[in-house]
């Protein structure tokens, strides 16, 4: 009973608009599948009230139920930016694509002088970290190609030249990393090559041959059967949806740039293991073990981890297009479908109205009872890529 009284008033359960929204969650209940458009659209209005709360020019990292908004995190703030330039081409909203130039431009403020990022939230004391500053290479880069401005382009190769810097004989970014580093790195990697492609071609190659080296030491980390080590935060062998998206996604995105299958075939692999799941489960766990079975990470039940499911219905879309195979499709549809689905909630409070949480129930494992932008995100650009209306990370001769 007090263990019970003590998550009330710690998480503001008490407050109507959160214990409504961990009690549906629990019993299950969610509004009607919206259709893309409006789904699309209601995403965008969360994410518009990320970049409210911040006030900086930076999306908020997350609403919390415990504490309200959170300031500003520049990784994700970077990621956001191509899916906003995409949104505003889509909609004809030019006011998209001036909050995308926004938030471009308030990370080139904050960058170090070395020319990485800090890890977290603004508000937060944090290092400067690989990941964090790999990831708002796809957002400068995005920046630079609308915008056709060299500043994002000059910012992003010392963020690229930075990370080159931390890396190690075996070509791994172990220092200056969260958790020292993992499979999920794959995601730097393509962000590295999206870079490296803007420049000359000899700059460029010295590039690829670093980068290269980067992927196939990650590559050592997918097992016999397809499943990656190194692909969660957590100490207990497990591997996160989120990160897999990461790791497949970014394979795939640096065998489009590269022209390298062997990439691509290792993202197929997994992916071919993930789709099989869940065809057979319907659901896909938000952690799963080496032997792909689940783990419950939420008493005697697994969790959902949403950003995953957008993630790997981004990776299954592109190897259906690739591979003109409709199980992936349809999977990849259907997964979209639950997203928006839990999507679709809407609160007189703006941190929970059409925001996704860490996990389903948002009690759950992972980021539990936050709603986070990198899962709004990565919803948009799964409906915007649905619609074929993702730009390719590959710059087109």
């Amino acid at each position: 009973m007090l263990s019970r009284l003590r998550t009330i008033k710690n998480d503001r359960l008490y407050n109507l608009s959160h214990g409504k929204k961990v009690l549906l969650d629990n019993l299950g209940i969610v509004s009607k599948t919206p259709s893309l458009d409006d789904s699309l659209d209601n995403t965008f209005k969360w994410i518009k009230a990320s970049f409210e709360a911040g006030g900086d020019g930076g999306s908020s990292a997350y609403y919390k139920l415990s504490t309200g908004w959170k300031g500003s995190y520049p990784e994700t703030t970077g990621y956001l930016i191509p899916t906003m330039y995409e949104y505003a081409a889509y909609r004809e909203n030019d006011e998209w694509k001036k909050l995308a130039k926004r938030a471009a431009d308030w990370l080139l403020q904050i960058q170090a002088p070395e020319g990485g990022w800090q890890g977290l939230h603004i508000g937060t004391p944090c290092d400067l970290r690989i990941f964090n500053s790999g990831m708002i290479l796809d957002g400068l880069i995005a920046a630079y190609r609308v915008e056709n401005d060299k500043k994002y382009l000059d910012s992003a190769v010392r963020g690229l030249d930075w990370i080159l810097s931390k890396q190690d004989d075996s070509g791994f970014f172990s220092e200056n990393n969260v958790v020292g580093g993992g499979a999920f790195d794959t995601l730097v990697c393509a962000g590295l090559l999206m870079v490296a492609q803007c420049l000359p071609e000899e700059e460029k190659q010295a590039y690829f041959a670093k980068i290269r080296k980067a992927l196939d030491a990650h590559l050592t980390l997918q097992t016999e059967n397809y499943w990656f080590k190194n692909c969660s935060f957590r100490k207990d062998g497990t591997a996160l949806l989120h990160h897999l998206g990461y790791t497949t996604d970014g394979f795939i995105i640096s065998s489009d740039i590269l022209g390298d299958d062997k990439y691509y075939q290792a993202a197929k692999k997994t992916a071919r293991k993930l789709l099989s799941k869940f065809e057979v489960e319907l659901e896909l766990p938000a952690y799963t073990k080496s032997d792909w079975s689940t783990n419950k990470d939420l008493g005697n039940k697994a969790t959902l981890c949403l950003t995953g499911y957008s993630q790997i219905s981004i990776v299954f879309q592109k190897i259906a297009k690739t591979e003109n195979d409709m199980r992936y499709l349809n999977a990849a549809l259907k997964i979209n479908d639950i997203v928006a689905s839990i999507g679709n909630y809407k609160s007189s409070n703006k941190g929970l109205s059409y925001g996704l949480a860490g996990s389903y129930p948002i009690n759950g494992g992972y980021q539990r009872n936050q709603m986070v932008n990198w899962a709004a995100k990565y919803h948009g650009e799964a409906l915007l890529l649905t619609m074929d209306k993702c730009m390719s990370k590959a710059i087109q001769s």
